[in-house]
């Protein structure tokens, strides 16, 4: 029996001392991963005190070329603008009349040919195509003035 409880005791410490070893191992592991994480924490929050910092640095030179002064001596030196003298006259022209013109024919034509439209659904296309155009152009030209 003396020889069972030395075999069973020598195994169990075999047994807690491998244990051992192995939770040592696992800690170690879990350090170092830890600290793998902190560095690269480290170097992310480095990056972006770097990008920020490239950011306000952008921010500055939007505001900088923004700047109206710096606008008015491009286009008085390089663009050989002018600055306004002290009469300035606006003239404004009126090109929507010609539209309402032909949106209002329009109107009288398609209540013209509420009863011809049976008849003749070719013509009426065409009647509103065409005038659909007109109004389009018209419109387009006043938008781009």
């Amino acid at each position: 029996m003396a020889v069972a409880t030395s075999n069973y005791v020598r195994t169990a410490a075999i047994g807690l001392i491998l244990v051992g070893f192995i939770i040592g191992l696992l800690l170690t592991y879990e350090y170092a991963r830890l600290a793998a994480t902190g560095y690269k924490i480290t170097r992310v929050k480095q990056e972006i005190a770097a990008l920020q910092s490239a950011n306000e640095k952008l921010q500055l030179e939007i505001a900088k070329l923004k700047s109206l002064e710096r606008i008015e001596i491009i286009a008085t030196t390089k663009l050989g603008m002018e600055k306004p003298r002290d009469k300035v006259q606006l003239v404004f022209i009126n090109e929507l009349e010609p539209a309402v013109r032909m949106a209002h024919y329009h109107s009288e034509a398609e209540e013209n040919m509420v009863g011809q439209k049976e008849n003749h659904p070719f013509l009426a296309a065409l009647v509103r195509l065409f005038s659909d155009w007109a109004l389009g152009a018209k419109a387009v030209e006043a938008s781009q003035r």
